[in-house]
């Protein structure tokens, strides 16, 4: 018998049959082995594919689980600030229309003030003579001048923007302080 190696197959020669026998094994049995073997890993890896599908799955799952809480969260939050916010600006404009009123009904006191003031010199001018009546009438002008702008002023206040309110006290005041000391010169001249 011989016995010959070659590229990794085992022949056997038998002499008097003249015949050649394989160690290895038939190619229909490789095919079919190559076949099942492809069809094995398909299968492997079809099921991974299903396996890291299902995680991510539940990991998206998990995740939109996740974000709803969150927007819930926060629409929770945005509600509490919001009621919150609203609960504040209340009591700033209550705040606000309670120093309105005050700063008007004292604008107006101070107004009523000086009108009656400004009555009793307009008495004294008809029977004061005639030099104290010539240096007294441009003051008396400029307090009706002064008076009627503080007036004008003291009627818009319930009209006046938040954001010009400081401003239309300020006004109000340098009115009204304008028409008492135009008034105080007339008296000073009669």
């Amino acid at each position: 018998m011989n016995l010959t190696l070659r590229t990794g197959l085992c022949l056997v020669v038998l002499p008097l049959a003249g015949l050649v026998v394989g160690c290895n094994k038939a190619p229909e049995q490789q095919v079919a082995h190559a076949e099942n073997h492809a069809v094995e890993e398909h299968q492997e890896y079809v099921r991974k594919a299903d396996e890291m599908q299902e995680k991510h799955a539940v990991q998206q799952a998990e995740l939109e689980k996740n974000q709803a809480q969150e927007r819930a969260e926060l629409r929770s939050d945005y509600r509490q600030d919001t009621a919150e916010n609203r609960k504040e600006l209340v009591k700033a404009d209550a705040n606000m229309s309670a120093d309105r009123q005050a700063v008007y009904a004292k604008a107006k006191e101070r107004l009523e003030k000086l009108d009656a003031r400004a009555e009793l010199a307009s008495t004294k001018m008809r029977t004061a003579d005639m030099k104290a009546r010539t240096e007294a009438q441009p003051s008396l002008d400029s307090f009706r001048r002064q008076r009627d702008l503080a007036a004008t002023r003291i009627r818009a206040v319930p009209t006046v923007t938040n954001e010009t309110w400081e401003q239309a006290k300020k006004d109000i005041d340098a009115a009204l302080d304008g028409a008492e000391k135009a008034l105080g010169t007339v008296e000073s001249k009669l």
